[in-house]
């Protein structure tokens, strides 16, 4: 014998279909939003590769309120230190910057971190492998806790003594061209007669 359909039973199947048709269309936008920024990542972890392979930087990530640094896999290149011995404190790493130029980064961070602002600056380095004074420019940002207390900051460093050197050159030569030509124009003064011929 058949039984009659039990009303009860027909509602919830209703709902149910209903919800997971309805969790279908609330899911599957999310999933392909999840699908894309996962393929964006991935898309600017490989941007970041290829330049950190191109040019001489390493990322690092400061831990404020442990005062502890980890530093990405070109730090020796960039720095000159040890791989397997980065400095690990900021002391450490402060060691290395030139001492006429403490003052200005230590600032910089600070102002940075009161007027929420990102870390850009530029300071030299003294390498410890060499001795070489190299020009380094950072970029860093600050990532604050609940309190809203700077916490870690994260950055890169590049080491832009190639530029810094070109527009050296670029500048002595501009000074140089300056020069000769007001020994030119004294030059040419001398050679006219006070009627203005030569």
């Amino acid at each position: 014998t058949s039984h009659p359909p039990d009303p009860v039973a027909e509602l919830v199947a209703l709902a149910i279909s209903i919800c997971s048709v309805t969790a279908l269309a609330c899911i599957a936008p999310l999933f392909h939003h999840m699908q894309q920024t996962s393929e964006s990542l991935r898309t600017s972890e490989g941007r970041l590769r290829v330049a950190l392979e191109g040019g001489a930087m390493t990322t690092w990530e400061w831990d404020v309120q442990a005062d502890s640094v980890v530093w990405g896999d070109r730090v020796s290149e960039v720095l000159g230190v040890p791989a397997d011995n980065p400095p690990l404190c900021s002391a450490e790493f402060y060691k290395l910057v030139a001492p006429q130029d403490v003052p200005g980064l230590k600032r910089a961070a600070e102002t940075a971190a009161e007027e929420r602002r990102n870390l850009d600056t530029e300071f030299r380095i003294i390498r410890p492998d060499n001795g070489q004074t190299r020009w380094i420019a950072v970029k860093g940002k600050f990532l604050r806790d609940l309190a809203d207390r700077p916490k870690v900051m994260i950055g890169v460093n590049f080491d832009i003594t190639s530029s810094k050197e070109a527009s050296e050159q670029i500048r002595a030569g501009d000074e140089r061209f300056r020069l000769l030509i007001d020994a030119i124009q004294d030059y040419a003064i001398h050679m006219l007669d006070l009627q203005g011929h030569v």
